[in-house]
């Protein structure tokens, strides 16, 4: 992971090992990213998130059901408020379901969300207007 800073910037790596797809920031001080434990192809990934606070990348606990899951993508409308979306399951092409989370600042959590195909469904970027509104596209039977 890299965040440019000019010529000051550096490289952090991802705590534990793991993917991060996608960042998030609303400050020099405040940014989320979020990704998967293991690699693209593990059979059973946990959702990823890392919180920056201005010193350092520090993995937070979120929620993982129990097929697994992959965040892949972030938005924040401030520094406690973020939304994540991706899929819940394995890797895409196996019956894999659309996924939602927020953060409240406290914790993340799995929001209720549609999945319209039961052959896999995943959910790619998503756009917020607010701590508690988003819009989110992805594919179906995927």
């Amino acid at each position: 992971m890299a965040g440019w800073a000019g010529p000051a910037s550096r490289l952090a790596s991802v705590s534990g090992g793991g993917i991060l797809y996608d960042v998030a920031a609303t400050s020099a001080h405040s940014a989320w990213a979020v990704g998967q434990t293991g690699s693209m192809f593990s059979a059973k990934p946990a959702t990823m998130v890392e919180r920056w606070r201005g010193g350092a990348w520090r993995r937070l606990p979120g929620p993982t059901g129990a097929s697994g899951g992959s965040l892949d993508a972030v938005a924040a409308t401030s520094a406690g408020h973020a939304w994540a979306v991706g899929q819940a399951g394995g890797p895409l092409g196996s019956r894999t379901a659309t996924l939602i989370e927020r953060s409240n600042g406290t914790r993340w959590r799995i929001v209720p969300r549609p999945n319209p195909a039961s052959g896999g469904s995943a959910l790619y970027t998503l756009a917020v207007t607010s701590a508690r509104s988003a819009w989110a596209v992805g594919c179906v039977a995927c």
